[in-house]
């Protein structure tokens, strides 16, 4: 009995991403519960505002994850670069970010305090967000 085996090449294709209307939608989710949560705090103080902080933070997350999934109009090679670049950097910051904050704490005077992942997460994909509009931006003056 004899076992051939296939080996597949699949042609080199870019990153599947969002269509660039997405980046609309991410900001729709992001602003939405802001607004909802703010209107809270003023006319139901006290409705659970743990509970509404939690929400409010993950739409947050997803919002920015939509509008990093998101294409920009012309996606190319160079945006495909820029993206890496961002990711790499947001990533460090996240990783430093982690690592030191536990310890700058008791500098403030509270006590030495475990980051949560939701933390981690936001940071990562606000720096991510900040990173590639300011690499875009060097970029594109660059190129000009």
């Amino acid at each position: 009995m004899f076992v051939i085996m296939e080996i597949k090449v699949y042609k080199k294709e870019g990153l599947r991403l969002l269509p660039n209307s997405f980046k609309k939608i991410g900001l729709m989710v992001i602003l939405v519960p802001l607004i909802i949560s703010v209107m809270f705090r003023i006319f139901l103080p006290e409705f659970g505002r743990s509970v509404m902080a939690l929400l409010v933070i993950d739409f947050i997350i997803i919002g920015l994850l939509l509008i990093a999934l998101s294409k920009e109009k012309i996606d190319d090679e160079r945006i495909l670069t820029i993206r890496l670049k961002a990711v790499l950097s947001s990533f460090i910051v996240a990783v430093i970010y982690t690592v030191v904050s536990p310890l700058l704490n008791p500098l403030f005077g509270d006590a030495i305090k475990d980051i949560n992942g939701q933390l981690v997460v936001f940071t990562m994909l606000l720096m991510y967000q900040i990173w590639f509009w300011l690499l875009k931006r060097a970029d594109n003056e660059e190129h000009a």
